[in-house]
C-alpha cells in the first residue's frame, strides 16, 4: 500500500509546498476519473500493482485550484514518480531539471546528504488523465526518445507515464 501523504516527506530537497501541490493535483486526477482512496493502481513493466490510498479531500477549493485540468495531470503525474522512484529505485528527487535537456528531474542516492555534484539518474515524468491504449503507448515511446537528448551525462534514466483514468504507470529504467 501506498499513502499518497507520503509524498511530503519522501522529496526533502524539494519544498513542502511542491509536495503539497503534487499531492493534491494526484489525488484532484484519481477523483475525477471517480477512484477513491484504495484503489489499485498498475506498475508496468513488471506487473507491480500498488494499492493508493489517501485522505486529502477534494473540496471545492481544490477543484476550483486545479480546474486545468491538463495541469493538474502533469502535476499529478510527477507526484506519483516521485512516489515510484521511492518505492522501486535507489535514489531520491534532488532536482528540477533545465528546460530542453529531455528530462524533469535529476535523481540522487536515498542515503546521500550532500546535494552537490551528486546527480546519479535522471527522470521524465507525463501523464494522462484518461488515455486510451494507444495514447499510453505513443506517450512511453515519446518520452523515451526524448530523454535521450540528456544521454551524453551517462546516467541512468527512468521514465514515468501514468494514465489516471486506469490508473496505471509505467515505470521503467532505459
Amino acid at each position: 500500500m501506498i499513502d499518497l501523504e507520503n509524498l511530503k516527506s519522501i522529496a526533502p530537497d524539494l519544498t513542502e509546498s511542491w509536495a503539497t501541490s503534487r499531492l493534491e493535483a494526484a489525488v484532484f486526477c484519481l477523483d475525477y476519473n471517480g477512484h477513491r482512496s484504495k484503489i489499485k493502481m498498475n506498475v508496468s513493466p513488471n506487473n507491480n500493482s500498488f494499492v493508493l490510498q489517501w485522505k486529502t479531500n477534494i473540496d471545492q477549493r481544490v477543484k476550483n485550484t486545479w480546474n486545468d485540468v491538463q495541469e493538474a495531470t502533469e502535476k499529478g503525474a510527477e507526484g506519483i514518480a516521485v512516489i515510484l522512484v521511492n518505492e522501486l529505485t535507489q535514489y531520491k528527487v534532488i532536482r528540477r531539471s533545465v528546460k530542453k535537456t529531455g528530462i524533469d528531474y535529476w535523481l540522487g542516492y536515498k542515503e546521500n546528504e550532500i546535494l552537490l555534484f551528486q546527480d546519479a539518474a535522471r527522470l521524465e515524468i507525463s501523464g494522462l488523465i484518461d488515455g486510451t491504449n494507444g495514447e499510453f503507448n505513443r506517450r512511453v515511446k515519446d518520452k523515451s526518445e526524448q530523454v535521450k537528448q540528456s544521454n551524453a551525462t551517462r546516467l541512468p534514466a527512468y521514465i514515468s507515464i501514468t494514465d489516471f483514468g486506469e490508473p496505471r504507470t509505467m515505470f521503467k529504467k532505459l
